[in-house]
C-alpha cells in the first residue's frame, strides 16, 4: 500500500522531543519573569525595610540580617545574572541554528510535495502493484535520508534553548546563593543556605 509521508516519521519524533524541551524551558522562563517582577516590587519596598526593622531587635536580629541580604541579593544580583545570560545567549553565532531550521523545513516541504504528487502516482494496475510499491519505498527512503540532514538543526535549537534556560538557571541559583550567604556574613549573620536548598 502507498503511505504518503511515511518517510517523515523520524522527523515528527524529533519535533515532539523538541516541543517537550521547549515547553519545559518556557515554563522556567515564565517562572523567572514572575520572580523578577515580584522582587522588583517587594525587595526594596517591603523586604528590605522589614529586615532593617527586625534587625533592630535582639530576638529577630539574625532573621533581619538574613532578610536584608536576601532582598539585596534578589534585587541586585539576580537581575545582573539575567542580563549576563542574555548577553551569552544572544551572540551572533548562537542564532544560526534558526536559519538552518527554516532552510531545512523548506527543503523537507518541497520533497514531501514531490512524494505525494498524484500525477506521478497515477498509472496502470501493474505499476501500482509492482513498480509503484518499489518507487514508493525508494521515495520514502530518500525523504527519510534527507530529513536526517535537517534533524540536527531542530535538536541543536532545542538543546540551545534548554541549556540557556535550565543549565544557566542552575548556575544562577548557585551564584545567587553564594552571594546572599557572603552578604549575610558581612552583615554579621550567616544565613543557613543548606537547609533552604534542601527544602527547595
Amino acid at each position: 500500500t502507498i503511505q504518503p509521508l511515511a518517510g517523515l516519521a523520524p522527523f515528527t519524533q524529533v519535533i515532539i522531543i523538541a516541543t517537550q524541551a521547549l515547553t519545559f524551558s518556557l515554563l522556567l522562563v515564565l517562572i523567572e519573569m514572575k520572580v523578577l517582577q515580584y522582587m522588583s516590587i517587594a525587595a526594596l519596598t517591603y523586604l528590605f525595610p522589614f529586615g532593617v526593622l527586625l534587625r533592630a531587635f535582639e530576638p529577630t536580629r539574625m532573621f533581619g540580617g538574613s532578610l536584608i541580604a536576601f532582598s539585596l541579593g534578589m534585587f541586585i544580583m539576580y537581575p545582573a545574572l539575567l542580563v549576563l545570560n542574555d548577553y551569552v545567549v544572544r551572540t551572533p553565532q548562537n542564532v544560526d541554528w534558526m536559519n538552518d531550521v527554516n532552510e531545512g523545513m523548506a527543503d523537507v516541504g518541497a520533497q514531501a510535495d514531490e512524494q505525494i504528487n498524484l500525477d506521478e502516482q497515477r498509472g496502470s494496475a501493474n505499476n501500482i502493484a509492482g513498480g509503484g510499491a518499489s518507487g514508493e519505498a525508494t521515495g520514502g527512503q530518500e525523504i527519510a535520508g534527507s530529513t536526517s540532514n535537517y534533524i540536527m538543526p531542530f535538536l541543536s535549537g532545542a538543546m540551545f534553548i534548554f541549556i540557556s534556560t535550565v543549565f544557566l538557571t542552575a548556575i544562577n541559583f548557585a551564584i545567587l546563593i553564594a552571594f546572599i550567604k557572603e552578604l549575610s556574613t558581612m552583615l554579621g549573620e550567616e544565613m543557613d543556605i543548606s537547609s533552604i536548598t534542601k527544602m527547595i
